[in-house]
């Protein structure tokens, strides 16, 4: 096994967002078209629950059956309208990451080729082979899938407090509550070690496997 203090060294918080500002650079136009979208996405994702009390209402006031029609269609429409924003949101963040990967993948090969070889030897070839392979497949991995899904649930949360808010602040407060409730769990859950297991590059790199 390879003693710590051979081993590559590993990028600070700040150097992390540095870099992503400057693989960002050209993309902020898309990032911000994707969260557009989102949030219209969103938005009509919270048409059903509102539409379905509207039927409730109509039911008990005795409402005719035109008007449920137009409740009925209202759902049908929001339903098209959030798959059709889904669809497009997901398109653009594929396209979007995916240079970000790219460009990201780029940076690395060209930093591990100004690295001595003294360097490279006393890290072990898989400690970079780690890097470039693993560690940058689990990037491009959470860029496609975790952090589009992640966005669209915190832009329907924000939707819903401010629909809460509207209705009645003390809505909102129960609101709050229960997702700082959930978000604490989520945290003790995330934050829990896990079991890992590891595979060894021939080379004698540690890559750890879940």
């Amino acid at each position: 096994m390879i003693p710590t203090e051979d081993r590559l060294p590993t990028a600070t918080g700040a150097q992390v967002l540095s870099e992503l500002r400057r693989i960002m650079r050209g993309q902020w136009f898309a990032a911000a078209l994707i969260a557009l979208v989102m949030i219209g996405a969103a938005a009509a994702g919270l048409v059903m629950p509102i539409a379905l009390g509207r039927v409730v209402d109509a039911v008990q006031e005795g409402r005719s059956t035109s008007y449920l029609a137009v409740i009925a269609a209202a759902i049908v429409a929001a339903t098209v309208v959030q798959a059709v924003l889904n669809g497009v949101g997901i398109v653009l963040s594929a396209r979007v990451f995916d240079r970000l990967v790219a460009r990201l993948r780029e940076r690395l090969i060209e930093r591990a080729l100004r690295l001595p070889p003294s360097v490279i030897e006393r890290a072990g070839t898989g400690d970079l082979l780690t890097r470039a392979g693993d560690d940058v497949y689990n990037v491009s991995d959470a860029m496609s899938s975790v952090l589009p899904t992640f966005a669209t649930s915190v832009f329907t949360i924000a939707i819903t407090a401010v629909g809460l808010a509207v209705i009645d602040p003390r809505f909102l407060l129960g609101f709050a509550v229960a997702v700082r409730s959930r978000c604490s769990r989520c945290g003790r859950t995330c934050g829990s070690p896990r079991p890992c297991s590891t595979r060894r590059w021939p080379s004698g790199g540690i890559v750890p496997t879940r």
